[in-house]
Formats: structure tokens, C-alpha cells, sequence
């Protein structure tokens, strides 16, 4: 097994494409294909499947990416101890696991930010259908870094938290509950739930809820297509427990009305979570991608600081006091509309 041909299966990865990558390596298409087939038979095993319009890795394949990303992540330490540069044509890759909704809510100008700095990284995305497999590809070594709900209880990950952000209750505007700005749970369970799949940061939000409040109400239905959901809710059908980045848009529009508990805000974590043996540079900067568009302090997002939807511009605490004092009539009745 030879560095090279590490370097070239990581490309091919990279860019999907045994042509793509070719061109990245300069070397011949035939070329890389001869050096992933000494590759394979060395190893025993297909590493990549060859289908149109994307290459894909198979199951070994996935652990072979894992230990050549480990090996060049330790020679970039080395050549940065010594002061020597990466290798013309190296192609560096951050594999990034996440729900669907999270990419589209959350967690995409994350890595919009990471792209606007780092353009010659290939950010190489991951949809799962929960968070918890979004963890278990990192704990398995398929992916570099997953977004999630925390906290997260295994050994051989670490996490970093971004934010805590709120949960409410959504109604359509026609509902009964459409104007209140707070519901007792006796009421909230007269009405038929929809509620999210097993595995989802939402589900277990109102699992812990509900298990202390006697039980769901009748489920209406499930599913994990958050844009399902509002629609569900929006034409008076139940009642659904949303995270309020996901739901904004529909409150400002009129389109569902939100309330919450009595006294109480439902809350949960959210962030990332790495491999604790996982040293790639790239990865690491990241992490300090995120963590600077976070800010000093994890964000907390919620009905209020939503009304600025750039999620991750890094703000100036005194500035936002006084934005705070500032704020309008028009955009405190806004608010006040989607409470």
C-alpha cells in the first residue's frame, strides 16, 4: 500500500469522479484507475462503486477513507512541525453528517462561512434521516464532524456546543388555540398530536415532555419532513411541538401561530461532535469556523432573537443591548404576532 494511491482514493472521494480527480492529480484517467485496482486487490475488497454521475464508496470503502484521512491528517502535523508545506494537488475533504432539516435551517451557513474561507477544501455533506445516525457515521469513522441535538453519551466522541434553542407549540391561525400566547397542558391534550419520528432532536424533546404531563395525546401523525409538519398544522389538524428556527418564517407570515407553557420554555442543545482521535487541520478549523460564528457564548434562539434571521453573524454584546432599546414599535407588535 502506497501513499499515493491513498491520496489518489481520497480524491477520487473528493471530487466523485475518477475523471475529476485525474484532473486534480494531473495523471491519466487510466492511471488512477490502475492505482485504485492494486489498491482493492491488495486489499481484497471493492473500495468504490463506479456509477454515474458519482462514484460511491461501499462499506470498506468508508473504512479505508477513515484510516487515509488519519495518515494524511499526521503527515500534515509533521510538515507543519517542520515547517514544510502540503503537496501540490493534495485535495483536503471534510465529511459533514446532518438532517436534512438541519442543513436547511440551521446549520448551512456554517458551513457557507467555512466554503467562503477555505475554497480550496471540499466540504463533502451527508444527509441522515435523525441526528443519531448523523453520530453514528462520526462514531464509526464515516464522517469527520456531525450536527446534532446534545448531549451525547459516548466515550469516543467529543462536542462542542453551539446553541440552545426553543421549542413551541404551533397551531394554524383558524385553530382554537390560534391566539393564545400560553396554553395549559390539560388544554394542549385535548387536541390531536403530530409529532416526529423516533431518533429526531424533536421527538425526544417531547418525549421528555409529555412523559411528565401523563402521555401523548392521540398521535394524528408522524413524520420527520418538518415541511410536512407545518403544513399538517397549518390547515387545523392538530397540534405539533417545533424547534422556532424551523417555524419562523410561518409565524411572520401569519401561516401558524405559536405559544407556549405557562411559566416555562422548552429547551435543547444543540452542536457538533467529533471523533476525540480525529486530528485532520481542516477539521479542526472547522470547529473554529463555528465556534467564531457562534460568538463568545453559546446562542440561544428563541421567539425573540429570531426576529434576526442571520443565525450566525458574530454581534458585539453591547451592540446588541442598545439594538435591544432601539427596537421600534412595529417590529416589537411583529414579535408580539408571533408569540
Amino acid at each position: 500500500m502506497e501513499l499515493r494511491q491513498l491520496r489518489s482514493f481520497r480524491a477520487i472521494v473528493a471530487t466523485g469522479s475518477f475523471g475529476f480527480a485525474a484532473e486534480q492529480l494531473k495523471l491519466t484517467q487510466s492511471a488512477l484507475s490502475h492505482q485504485i485496482k492494486q489498491l482493492e486487490d491488495e486489499l481484497g475488497t471493492t473500495l468504490l462503486v463506479r456509477a454515474r454521475p458519482q462514484v460511491y464508496l461501499t462499506d470498506a470503502g468508508h473504512v479505508v477513507l477513515a484510516a487515509a484521512d488519519r495518515v494524511m491528517a499526521e503527515l500534515d502535523e509533521l510538515r507543519q512541525q517542520f515547517g514544510v508545506g502540503a503537496e501540490a494537488g493534495q485535495i483536503e475533504v471534510v465529511r459533514v453528517a446532518a438532517t436534512t432539516a438541519g442543513f436547511a435551517y440551521l446549520y448551512g451557513d456554517l458551513c457557507q462561512a467555512f466554503i467562503d474561507r477555505h475554497k480550496n477544501v471540499k466540504l463533502d455533506f451527508t444527509a441522515t434521516d435523525t441526528p443519531d445516525n448523523a453520530v453514528s457515521k462520526v462514531a464509526m469513522r464515516a464522517a469527520d464532524v456531525a450536527f446534532t441535538p446534545l448531549p451525547i453519551d459516548l466515550p469516543t466522541l467529543q462536542t462542542v456546543v453551539l446553541g440552545e434553542v426553543e421549542h413551541v407549540f404551533i397551531v394554524g391561525r383558524r385553530h382554537e388555540l390560534g391566539k393564545v400566547r400560553t396554553a395549559r397542558m390539560r388544554d394542549i391534550r385535548r387536541f390531536p398530536f403530530v409529532r416526529y419520528h423516533r431518533g429526531s432532536g424533536s421527538r425526544m424533546v417531547s418525549d421528555s415532555l409529555f412523559a411528565s404531563h401523563g402521555g401523548y395525546p392521540p398521535i394524528l401523525t408522524e413524520s420527520n419532513d418538518t415541511g410536512f409538519v407545518k403544513r399538517i398544522i397549518s390547515i387545523g389538524l392538530g397540534v405539533a411541538l417545533a424547534p422556532v428556527f424551523a417555524v419562523v418564517d410561518e409565524l411572520r407570515n401569519g401561516l401558524l401561530h405559536a405559544f407556549r407553557l405557562p411559566n416555562q420554555r422548552i429547551t435543547d442543545q444543540f452542536g457538533l461532535v467529533t471523533h476525540k482521535r480525529q486530528s485532520q487541520r481542516m477539521l479542526r478549523r472547522f470547529v473554529d469556523v463555528c465556534l467564531e460564528c457562534r460568538g463568545p457564548r453559546p446562542r440561544k434562539l428563541t421567539l425573540e432573537t429570531l426576529e434576526n434571521m442571520k443565525l450566525w453573524r458574530a454581534q458585539d454584546p453591547s451592540r446588541d443591548a442598545s439594538h435591544e432599546k432601539s427596537r421600534s414599535r412595529t417590529t416589537r407588535r411583529r414579535i408580539a404576532r408571533a408569540k
